[in-house]
This record gives structure tokens, C-alpha cells and sequence, in this order.
């Protein structure tokens, strides 16, 4: 129980993010339209006047809103599980989970509610319940759906799918997992810090508030103005904001506590993915050099397997760097190989953006460019390669055998045409260096990659076009620094005839 300080201040930090912050704001304004819908049906009634009132159609253009933010949770909950609470979070809808997954959640969340309204109603009809009594069944159906919620999340993470989230016995197995009495200890704190917002309100601020509100109303209705005042939405936005920004805050610091993504069984990784899908994911990264992960142990702490690193320069990378690096390998393998391949991808990103170096980050390039290729991620390897990394020239070689030369850095020409020839890969040397000079015709390199190119012709069994080209060169350029070695490379041709 020591580390819920800890994890709640992360958990306040990732809630407070832009990316969440943007769906709070929507959250509380659907929240107060809500609010907005009811207040006006409440006066109605106290009035006996139903002119101009909202209808249904009002009430249902608000729960899009309500499912989209509920899908956000859930998603975040997602990538704090696969270890992302230190990225931005995306202002798309997921980033983590499938969009189908997450059409399995929206329809149990509508299903729930849509059966829940239904039977307050019908019991309000049949029995002719009071407002306030449909008021308490409201608020004991938002106290057990709070309660319950966690686990819920946690069940559907494990399952995805729709049965998952009402399965008493998943979301029993969910509790457990995350530890009973930490489970209660959780909802405690949750509810705590929930009571003492509403509390703050009604007995600090929505006395001074309704009665500002109510000043308002009256001013307006005298002037012959229908609907709430703007202090009315000025205060429930606020009120909403408070409440809707605190639960997010408690769902994220509830998945923090839930089991990592990586550290499922190799039995769930099974799940929803026959044999012939995990060959081909397993074949699609094997064929770009990386062997398949190895399981791990799930109650003990992860040590950093350094054989990951391998291909990596890590000659300028700290102890702790490379541990960091290497346990995020692994757990992106883990979650490539389960078939959560957004998740993996988006775990490794970090480590392959442009303040990465590819050579040093070479697993994560390799991992991603193997199953989403990228230009940006090309250009950063050819640098790599350039610079004499073979792991990032192996990796790309099939893109440089038929790009064109032209949509290559100039200046990385000639050292990957020089470490092409080193590797007596003569028809890639061919490949680079081809139409440079009408590409770059002022390049300083221009002999010198033209010189390479010779030597590669005549490795390749054409002899007579490797001296053809240098006595181009001679013809071209008689008076350049580089006409002695021209010349030398032309005598040892001929001579070698």
C-alpha cells in the first residue's frame, strides 16, 4: 500500500495530459447540456408551462459523447497497462485498442444503460415513484457501477470482448487480480476524494452559486427571455469538470495497478489468434532478423535481457539506458507476439523517432520497420548505413537495390556505395551510384563515387565499360585533383587484360 502515493501522483499526471484533457472538456459540456435538459424539464413542471422544452432526440445526440469518452478511458487504462503513461497521449478516440474491440465496449455500455433507464422508468410508472426515489436508484446504480467499474475494464482488457465486461466470474478473477483489500483500499480513496468535491460544492459553493443562478433567472424572465442563464452553465461546467476530471483520475490510478500487458501467460496470448496468424507475425520479423521472444516469468521482477541489444551501438549508451531499452524490447515482443501489434509498435515509437539514433536504437527501427515501414524511419537507417552500421544496411538493402538514387541524401552516396563494395555488393554499388552526376552534377564527391563505380563494373565482369567510364572521366575533367588517380585505376584495368 506505500506506492499509492506514488502511483497516484503518476496516475494525476497522465489524467492532466492534453490529450485527456481535450476529452474532459467534452465530457463536462455533454454533462452540462445533461444538466441543462433536466433543469429546464424541473421548472417546466414547477411552472406548469412545457413550451419549447428539449426532446428526446436532445438527450440521445449526447450519448456519442458519453460512449466516445468511455472508450478514452479504456484506452488509457490500455496504455498504462503496455507501459505508455509517461508518452502524450493521442487525441484520437484509441491508440492502444482495436476500434472493433472497442465497438464490443460501447455496446455493453449502451446495453447497461439503455436496460438500466428502461427499468427506473418502468418502475417509476408501475409503482408511481417519486423523483427523489428515482434519484436514489440512480445513485445506487452509479455506486455499484463505481464500484464494479475497475474490474470491468480490467476483465475486458484481458478479454475483449463484450461478455467479458457482465461475466460475474471474470470481473470476480479481475479483483483478485489486482488484490481485494488494495481493490477496496482503491475504492475508498476513490470515493473519499469524490465526497469531499461534492461536499466542497454543496456546502461552499452552490450555495453562493444557485443563488447567483437564481438572481439571474428571475432578471432574465422579467426582460422576456426564456431558457437558464449563462451562470447556470458557467457553474455545472465547472461542478462537471471537477466530478468527470476526479473519475478519470480514479480509473487511471486503478490501472496502475492492474497486471502489465506483457505480463500475461503465453496462454493469453493466444487469445483471438490461431496458429497460421502468429507464424506470419513471427515469419514477418524473422525475415527482417528478429527471433521470437521468449517468455517470461510473471511473478518475478524482469531482468533486461541484453542479447536483445545485440544489434544495437551502444558504445555511447548508459547501464541504465540500455536496461530501459532492453525491458521495453522485451515487453514490445511480448505484445507483437500476442497480436496486439498497434501496442507493441506504439511502446517501441519512442525509441525510433529522429532524436534516436537508428544505429544505437537499431532493434526498435528494426522491429517497426519489419511490420510498418516508414519513410522517415528509411532515411534515419540510411544515415545509419552510411555510417557504416551493417545491421541498418542489412535491414534496408532490399529498398536500396531498387530506389532511386536520386531520393537519397547526396552525401550519403559515396559512403554507402564505399560500404556496399566492402561487403562486394558490386550491383548495389551500381544501383547508388548511378546518374549521380546528373543528379548532383556539381557534387565535390562526383569523381570519387564515379571511381567506385569503375572498380565496381570491373568487379562485376565488365572491364571494358569500367574503362570507358574513366576515360569519360579523363575527358571531362582533365584538369581535376583526382585526374592522377583516375588514371592509375584506368592502367590497372588495362593492365589486367
Amino acid at each position: 500500500m506505500n506506492d499509492i502515493p506514488h502511483h497516484a501522483f503518476r496516475a494525476l499526471r497522465f489524467t492532466l495530459k492534453l490529450g485527456m484533457i481535450v476529452y474532459i472538456l467534452l465530457a463536462a459540456a455533454a454533462y452540462t447540456r445533461l444538466d441543462s435538459i433536466l433543469a429546464q424539464y424541473m421548472l417546466a413542471d414547477a411552472m406548469k408551462s412545457y413550451r419549447r422544452l428539449p426532446g428526446l432526440t436532445a438527450i440521445l445526440a449526447l450519448l456519442p459523447v458519453f460512449l466516445i469518452f468511455a472508450n478514452k478511458i479504456v484506452d488509457n487504462a490500455a496504455r498504462i497497462r503496455a507501459g505508455l503513461q509517461d508518452e502524450p497521449i493521442p487525441f484520437s478516440m484509441n491508440s492502444i485498442l482495436e476500434l472493433r474491440v472497442l465497438r464490443h465496449f460501447s455496446l455493453v455500455v449502451f446495453a447497461i444503460g439503455f436496460v438500466v433507464g428502461v427499468s427506473i422508468y418502468t418502475l417509476e410508472q408501475i409503482l408511481g415513484l417519486s423523483s427523489a426515489s428515482v434519484g436514489i436508484l440512480f445513485t445506487l446504480f452509479n455506486i455499484i457501477t463505481g464500484f464494479l467499474a475497475p474490474a470491468m475494464i480490467l476483465s475486458f482488457l484481458h478479454h475483449e470482448t463484450a461478455s467479458s465486461i457482465i461475466a460475474p466470474n471474470l470481473v470476480h478473477d479481475a479483483i483478485v487480480e489486482i488484490g481485494i483489500s488494495r481493490y477496496i483500499t482503491l475504492i475508498m480513496i476513490g470515493g473519499a476524494v469524490l465526497g469531499a468535491i461534492i461536499a466542497l460544492n454543496h456546502y461552499v459553493v452552490a450555495p453562493k452559486a444557485l443563488e447567483k443562478i437564481a438572481s439571474d433567472w428571475f432578471v432574465q424572465q422579467r426582460s422576456g427571455r426564456d431558457g437558464l442563464p449563462f451562470s447556470f452553465y458557467v457553474y455545472h461546467f465547472a461542478f462537471n469538470i471537477s466530478l468527470v476530471t476526479t473519475g478519470t483520475f480514479i480509473s487511471n490510478l486503478f490501472a496502475f495497478y492492474f497486471p502489465r500487458a506483457d505480463e500475461d501467460s503465453d496462454e493469453s496470448f493466444q487469445y483471438g489468434m490461431d496458429a497460421a496468424a502468429r507464424e506470419a507475425i513471427t515469419a514477418t520479423l524473422a525475415g527482417h532478423g528478429v527471433s521470437a521472444p521468449q517468455s517470461a516469468r510473471a511473478d518475478a521482477e524482469p531482468l533486461p535481457d541484453f542479447s536483445l541489444l545485440a544489434a544495437a551501438d551502444t558504445r555511447n549508451m548508459g547501464i541504465e539506458t540500455q536496461k530501459a531499452f532492453a525491458l521495453a524490447l522485451a515487453r514490445a515482443d511480448a505484445l507483437l507476439k500476442s497480436n496486439k501489434i498497434d501496442a507493441g509498435l506504439a511502446l517501441l515509437a519512442p525509441f525510433a523517432d529522429e532524436t534516436h539514433d537508428a544505429a544505437a536504437y537499431f532493434p526498435a527501427y528494426q522491429r517497426i520497420y519489419a511490420l510498418k515501414p516508414q519513410y522517415e524511419l528509411l532515411q534515419r537507417l540510411i544515415a545509419a548505413a552510411a555510417h557504416g552500421h551493417l545491421p541498418s544496411y542489412t535491414l534496408i538493402r532490399p529498398e536500396l537495390e531498387c530506389i532511386d538514387p536520386a531520393d537519397l541524401p547526396a552525401d550519403s552516396v559515396l559512403p554507402l556505395a564505399q560500404f556496399a563494395a566492402r561487403q562486394q555488393h558490386y550491383k548495389m554499388v551500381l544501383a547508388l551510384t548511378r546518374q549521380f552526376a546528373k543528379n548532383h552534377p556539381n557534387h565535390a564527391q562526383l569523381i570519387d563515387i564515379y571511381i567506385l563505380a569503375a572498380r565496381a563494373l570491373a568487379k562485376s565482369g565488365a572491364a571494358d565499360k569500367a574503362q570507358q567510364l574513366l576515360q569519360q572521366l579523363l575527358a571531362r575533367y582533365p584538369d581535376h585533383a583526382k585526374t592522377a588517380q583516375i588514371r592509375h585505376t584506368l592502367n590497372l584495368l588495362q593492365n589486367q587484360e
